[in-house]
């Protein structure tokens, strides 16, 4: 379950450009097979006196957070992959319109430890030995959602 948090001066996004980034930075995390609902983007903007780099006012600075809650990546080659394929999407939206900019992964989110349309995750995983990657949990929850657990 992705959340992309998106620090912005209020006049670096149209609405357009709202709807088209969410829309790719969704799109990346389809072809990888996570479904659409779990991706989320949160815009949130900021006055012009409310972002500080270096000490100092700014309003030509977008930073992105992201953070992976429910799969992390295994190797540093995955997350240089990831990062990639990141930067190319953001550049159209940021990059490309001088804008600097910064991406900062955070994925030390553990399975075990959050919460998802009323259930704890955790409490998905009552069989000793269960699996706590994506595919297992998404079976668990699917079992839990249709009463069938």
């Amino acid at each position: 379950m992705p959340l992309h948090r998106i620090y912005h001066p209020i006049s670096a996004f149209s609405a357009a450009d709202k709807a088209g980034l969410a829309e790719a930075i969704t799109n990346l995390y389809i072809s990888r097979g996570l479904p659409a609902f779990y991706v989320v983007v949160l815009y949130i903007p900021f006055e012009n006196d409310s972002f500080y780099v270096g000490g100092k006012p700014t309003n030509n600075f977008i930073r992105i957070v992201s953070q992976h809650l429910a799969r992390q990546f295994p190797d540093d080659a995955a997350k240089n992959a990831f990062m990639e394929r990141f930067d190319t999407i953001l550049a159209p939206f940021i990059k490309d319109k001088g804008v600097d900019w910064e991406v900062n992964d955070i994925d030390f989110s553990f399975v075990k430890l959050f919460l998802f349309s009323r259930f704890m995750s955790k409490k998905f995983l009552e069989k000793p030995g269960e699996k706590t990657d994506l595919f297992h949990l998404e079976k668990a929850l699917m079992r839990k959602t249709n009463g069938c657990d």
